[in-house]
């Protein structure tokens, strides 16, 4: 590989682990405002309401002229998630009409998973790396191994905590 394609290579990885970290942190931010406010981005017929731990997306009428609309309000702190939903994936809440859902409830707990899960790969291919490298330096030393498994069965563990959690 060509100094050039590695050093894009390199940079490239290091722009997708801080657009992650940044959409990590901006999802833990909107998740610990959505307890204290209700934000709702307005889209032509799209709303998305931050309300209590879950974000809503739902069809409605635009009653704004401009294409994209934030209100945000602390008098509007119910729970708006849907309360007979259609069905229910991995804590995930859905209503449909005709077969097409037109009312969605996702909890931040997914959203921070999946903004937070090329970091984490990238994390994760860095330490095997290190341990790699760690590992062939000192001949197959113990200490290596295990805190790579421990990282490992980390992400294993905090993923099937979220999937408990959200049902």
């Amino acid at each position: 590989m060509t100094t050039h394609k590695r050093l894009m290579l390199r940079w490239s990885t290091i722009g997708l682990m801080a657009i992650s970290s940044i959409a990590s942190i901006t999802a833990l931010g909107f998740w610990s405002r959505s307890y204290r406010r209700s934000d709702q981005f307005i889209y032509r017929y799209l709303l998305v309401i931050s309300s209590k731990g879950a974000i809503c997306f739902g069809q409605t009428a635009s009653r704004f002229p401009l294409p994209l609309s934030w209100i945000s309000s602390q008098a509007n702190k119910q729970d708006s998630r849907i309360a007979n939903p259609d069905g229910i994936i991995f804590g995930i809440q859905y209503d449909t009409d005709h077969g097409i859902p037109d009312l969605v409830s996702i909890p931040y707990i997914w959203i921070l998973f999946f903004t937070s899960l090329p970091a984490d790969a990238i994390g994760l291919f860095w330490m095997f790396r290190w341990s790699r490298k760690k590992d062939a330096a000192t001949g197959g030393h113990l200490t290596v191994r295990i805190s790579l498994y421990l990282a490992v069965m980390a992400i294993v563990l905090l993923y099937i905590m979220m999937a408990i959690l959200s049902q």
